[in-house]
């Protein structure tokens, strides 16, 4: 699954793209307890990308970061 994030600032922007793998399930709190379920990897391929205008100043890439998703992505990235 490939996710991807673009911010962009004026004339600087980033561009972060995971890849991440399937990951494992951990308890979660929910209402106070833990009943509720992420999943986490720690092996999720990261690329990012800072450029300011025509110059890129990073670009690198991560092959194993820790990544999870919880909660309304949709609605966080619809925010960034």
């Amino acid at each position: 699954m490939l996710s991807y994030i673009y911010l962009n600032k004026s004339t600087t922007s980033a561009t972060i793209t995971i890849k991440r793998t399937h990951g494992k399930p951990l308890p979660a709190p929910y209402n106070g307890s833990m009943q509720s379920k992420i999943y986490e990897s720690l092996d999720a391929h990261i690329h990012c990308t800072l450029t300011d205008g025509n110059t890129v100043i990073m670009d690198d890439t991560g092959q194993h970061g820790g990544f999870e998703i919880v909660g309304d992505i949709d609605n966080l990235i619809a925010h960034l």
